[in-house]
C-alpha cells in the first residue's frame, strides 16, 4: 500500500492514490467540484496543485454555503477596492461578502523549516533498515541549508551492522522499562543533529521489503494554543476591502497541528477566558467589548478546524458580532451561532457540517 510522503504534494497523492479511504475523498471532493461554477473552475484547480488546504477551504466554504440555499458568485467585485473577496453569498434578497483565510500560525521561515526537517524525515524513512525501526529522540537544525542526506543515511546504515536485533530483543525483555536503554545513534555534522534509538522489528516482519518507513516514534512537538494565531489572522482580513456596502463574514480555518477547543475560539473572538468567579471573558477578543467594540465592519466570523479527513464534518464556531455596522441574519443560516446579549455569551444551537453537507462523517485519513 502506498503511503503519502512528508513533503508529497498532496493534490498529487490524493490524484494518484488507490487507497480505498483516498478514493472516498476524492469522489466527495470531485463531487464538490462539480457544483464550483465553471468559469472558476480552472483556476481552484490549478492553486489545488500549489496551495492545497486554501483551494480545499474555499471549495468546502462554497459547498457548504449552496448546500444551505444560498446563491454563490465566486470573487464579486466591490466598490472601491481593486481586489475580490472570494464570494457574495444571496438568500432571500440578502448579500454577503465572503472572505476565506487558512491559518497555520507559522511564518515563511518557520514553513520552510518544516520543509527541511520534512526531507529528513523523507531521508530516514527510506534507510535500509530490515531488523530495526526507529524511536527519533530529537532532531536539530543547526543552519539553514539542506542536510547532505546521502552522508547521513549511509552512516546510520553502516552503525546498524554493529546491531543484532535478537541480541537487543532479549535485553529489553528483561527488564521492565526500556525505553531509556535502547541502543542509539547518533549523528552529528555542521547541519544537523540527530540522536535515534533502535527498536527491534518483531520477528515476522523483519527483512520484509514491503515495509518501507522506518520511523515509528518521531519527536514530540511543543503544542500552541490557537487563539493568537486565529486573531492574528482575522485582523489580516478585518479592514482588507475597506467600507463594505454589505455584510461581511471572516471565515478562519485553523490547522495548526493541533484540534481548536473552544476556549481557543471564545478567545480569540470574544475574549481569554479569566479564571476568576464566576468565570469571565478578558477585553481582548477580536471583537472588543461593550464599552469599545472593534472590527464593527466584520458581521461575523466563522472558524473551522477543517483538515482533509474532517472535511466532511469539522467542528466550527459561528460568531454574531454585537455591534456590526451591517448586520447579518442568522436566520438565513442552518449553522447554530454565539452571539453576546445582555453582556452574556448565549448559544444558538443548528445543525452539524456534517447534517448540512450530507455527506458520511467517517474519518478517512
Amino acid at each position: 500500500m502506498e503511503w503519502a510522503s512528508h513533503n508529497d504534494n498532496t493534490y498529487e497523492f490524493c490524484d494518484r492514490s488507490a487507497q480505498d479511504k483516498i478514493v472516498h475523498v476524492r469522489y466527495v471532493l470531485n463531487d464538490w467540484f462539480s457544483r464550483y461554477p465553471t468559469a472558476e473552475c480552472e483556476e481552484l484547480k490549478s492553486r489545488f496543485k500549489v496551495s492545497f488546504n486554501d483551494a480545499l477551504y474555499e471549495l468546502f466554504l462554497h459547498e457548504l454555503f449552496l448546500k444551505q440555499g444560498f446563491e454563490i458568485t465566486v470573487h464579486p467585485n466591490v466598490p472601491n477596492a481593486t481586489t475580490h473577496p472570494d464570494f457574495l453569498i444571496s438568500k432571500n434578497n440578502t448579500e454577503i461578502y465572503v472572505e476565506a483565510k487558512v491559518s497555520t500560525g507559522k511564518t515563511s521561515n518557520e514553513k520552510a523549516l518544516d520543509n527541511m526537517t520534512n526531507t529528513v524525515y523523507d531521508a530516514i524513512n527510506t534507510i535500509c533498515s530490515p531488523n530495526f525501526s526507529f524511536k527519533l529522540n530529537s532532531l536539530q537544525l543547526k543552519t539553514n541549508r539542506q542536510p547532505a542526506i546521502k552522508s547521513l543515511k549511509q552512516f546510520i546504515e553502516n552503525q546498524l551492522q554493529q546491531y543484532d536485533p535478537d541480541i537487543v530483543e532479549r535485553q529489553i525483555c528483561s527488564i521492565d522499562y526500556y525505553l531509556p536503554l535502547l541502543p542509539s545513534i547518533i549523528y552529528d555534522d555542521d547541519n544537523i543533529h540527530i540522536a535515534l534509538s533502535l527498536i527491534p522489528r518483531p520477528k515476522e516482519k523483519r527483512n520484509n521489503s514491503e515495509i518501507r518507513e522506518t520511523i515509528a516514534i518521531y519527536p514530540c512537538e511543543q503544542v500552541y494554543s490557537e487563539e493568537n494565531n486565529i486573531k492574528t489572522a482575522l485582523k489580516k482580513k478585518a479592514t482588507k476591502y475597506g467600507n463594505l456596502d454589505k455584510p461581511y463574514i471572516v471565515c478562519i480555518n485553523s490547522i495548526q497541528g493541533v484540534k481548536v477547543s473552544d476556549f481557543d475560539a471564545m478567545g480569540a473572538v470574544l475574549g481569554s477566558l479569566q479564571y476568576l468567579y464566576p468565570a469571565t471573558n478578558a477585553h481582548d477578543g477580536f471583537f472588543g467589548n461593550r464599552n469599545k467594540y472593534q472590527h464593527t465592519r466584520v458581521s461575523a466570523v466563522l472558524i473551522t478546524n477543517m483538515v482533509l479527513g474532517s472535511h466532511c464534518n469539522p467542528n466550527y464556531w459561528f460568531f454574531k458580532h454585537p455591534a456590526a455596522h451591517r448586520e447579518v441574519d442568522f436566520d438565513l443560516f442552518d449553522l447554530g451561532y454565539y452571539q453576546v446579549e445582555s453582556n452574556r455569551i448565549c448559544k444558538h444551537e443548528g445543525l452539524s457540517v456534517g447534517d448540512i453537507l450530507s455527506v458520511s462523517t467517517e474519518e478517512y485519513l
